[in-house]
């Protein structure tokens, strides 16, 4: 893999040859993330300086995008190293706070014409989204969640940045892949949680204390009993008030499951890709989507850990 540094003159810097590496690609919060190392050379000080935004590429592809956060240069006996860390774009947005503000109609381009695009985000690729009559962004709200919050009020997507750079707002699957034996995992982890999974989700309207409730029937079967009472404004139609619960069970299910896959090449996959498991031998034989990989390289060896969600 080859990183590169670009300052704010938007300059390229060839990064020398990479002693370690770790790349972190997820879905939603937090933001996708990178540390790389490299021998410290005369002429890396000023472009240190200068840099702002970071890139890798792995085969003619980019692999990652984002903004720098730090760096340091460590002196040792054995030499001096560089070490680079820093988040992905999403970073823009979180870093950005948002004044309170309520809209009575509402799009998507709304949102990323005045949340969005004005922090440097200007690469998106999106799926229709139905506009909302009302909604309402609190003050202290960072950009991105103004954005998270609206995706899924409105359509239930989860926003994400490819590995280019892209803001993707879309919950079409990535490619496909198959692991079994063959694979050779390392490393098989399968987690199971209860504490924070939903069962049963109150909505109310505050003007007039109407409500909807929206059961997890599964999780009740099971003995789960976890509450929440949520409540919206007075504009809040009764469909996006059964939303509005659904939303919330959802959510405290994404990782009650969780299979964590350690594969000895980099870049086995992305986030929102599909594993078909087939290791019958620790009980996964199943469909699952990827929501966040770590790839590295140490000079002593090279992977990718998958966290697997069920679809």
């Amino acid at each position: 893999m080859t990183g590169y540094l670009i300052d704010y003159r938007q300059s390229e810097w060839e990064l020398p040859p990479l002693i370690s590496w770790t790349l972190c690609h997820g879905m939603g919060t937090p933001a996708d993330s990178f540390e790389i190392c490299f021998p410290w050379t005369e002429e890396a000080t000023p472009m240190l300086n200068d840099a702002v935004r970071f890139k890798a590429i792995d085969s003619d592809e980019v692999v990652f995008s984002g903004v720098v956060d730090e760096y340091e240069i460590s002196i040792t006996p054995e030499g001096a190293v560089v070490s680079v860390s820093g988040r992905g774009l999403a970073a823009l947005l979180l870093d950005n706070e948002s004044e309170a503000v309520e809209y009575y109609q509402c799009s998507l381009e709304t949102i990323l014409a005045r949340h969005v695009r004005p922090y440097g985000i200007t690469k998106i690729k999106k799926d229709p989204l139905p506009s909302a009559l009302s909604y309402k962004i609190d003050s202290g709200s960072s950009q991105w969640t103004a954005l998270y919050n609206y995706t899924h009020y409105v359509g239930g997507v989860t926003p994400r940045f490819s590995r280019d750079g892209v803001l993707i707002i879309s919950d079409k699957p990535g490619k496909r892949h198959d692991i079994s034996l063959k694979s050779a995992p390392s490393a098989v982890s399968i987690r199971g949680r209860r504490y924070g999974r939903i069962s049963q989700v109150k909505v109310v309207r505050a003007y007039d204390g109407s409500y909807q409730t929206v059961y997890d029937s599964d999780f009740m079967e099971k003995g789960g009993s976890c509450r929440r009472v949520v409540m919206v404004p007075k504009t809040t139609g009764y469909n996006r008030m059964r939303y509005t619960g659904e939303f919330q069970i959802k959510q405290s299910k994404a990782d009650y499951y969780v299979v964590k896959l350690v594969l000895p090449q980099a870049f086995a996959a992305f986030p929102a890709d599909i594993v078909d498991i087939d290791l019958p031998e620790f009980g996964l034989v199943t469909e699952m989507r990827v929501r966040e990989t770590i790839s590295w390289s140490d000079g002593k060896s090279s992977g990718t850990e998958l966290s697997l969600v069920r679809m």
